[in-house]
This record gives C-alpha cells, structure tokens and sequence, in this order.
C-alpha cells in the first residue's frame, strides 16, 4: 500500500522519481512541486492542487485525478494511461507528448488545442 499523504501541504518541494505508488494523496497541496519522474500509478489524487507542478514522465497510470487543479501543470511525456480526470481543470496544462489512453475526461476543463500535442488512442478516451 501506498503512503498516506491526505490533505499534505506540500508546495514547492521537489518529490523527484518517488514511489508514491497507490498512495493516498487527496486533497494534497502539490502547487509549484517538482514531480519529475515519480511514480503515481494508482495514486487517489482526488481534488489535489497540482497547479505549475512539474510532472515531466511521471508515471499517472490508473491516477484518480477527479477535480484535481492541474492548471499550468507540466505533463511532458507523462503517461495518464486509464486516468480518471473528471471535472479537473487542465488549463494552461503543457500536454506535449502525454500519453492519455483510456483515460476518463468526462467534464474535463482543456482545450482541444492542449490535446492536439498528446497521445491518445483517441477511440477510446472517454
């Protein structure tokens, strides 16, 4: 199991290639966070604050992501394979290169212009 960092004001610290796997993070304060390389997968990130995080190749995959604030988040080659990102907002979001299969953008706040720079099996985005 993961770490239970809940409600974890972490803002502006630099968390670089962390296994955070399956980790609860809900609610977090992940603002101005270095996230480069971490490992997320099946992390609980519901409504965490990601706004201007650095989240170049992290590792997202089964991240539940529901209204998390991910504006201005940089997600650079980061891999969002079968993330749930309903209701986050993706503003001002870098998505160059992501990989967003399978992923679950119901209510989803971006641009189809953010989305035109990511990877997507596109058939099967929700």
């Amino acid at each position: 199991m993961g770490a239970d960092l809940a409600g974890a004001d972490l803002e502006g610290t630099t968390l670089r290639e962390i296994n955070f796997q399956g980790g609860d993070l809900k609610g977090a304060k992940l603002c101005n966070t270095d996230l480069m390389k971490t490992n997320l997968k099946d992390a609980n990130l519901r409504g965490a604050k990601l706004n201007d995080a650095d989240l170049t190749q992290a590792d997202l995959t089964g991240a539940d992501l529901t209204n998390a604030n991910l504006r201005g988040a940089q997600l650079i080659q980061a891999c969002l394979k079968q993330a749930t990102l309903c209701n986050s907002t993706l503003r001002d979001a870098v998505l160059q290169r992501a990989d967003l299969s399978r992923a679950n953008l119901q209510g989803a706040h971006y641009t189809e212009e953010q989305l035109a720079t990511a990877y997507a099996s596109w058939s099967t985005v929700r």
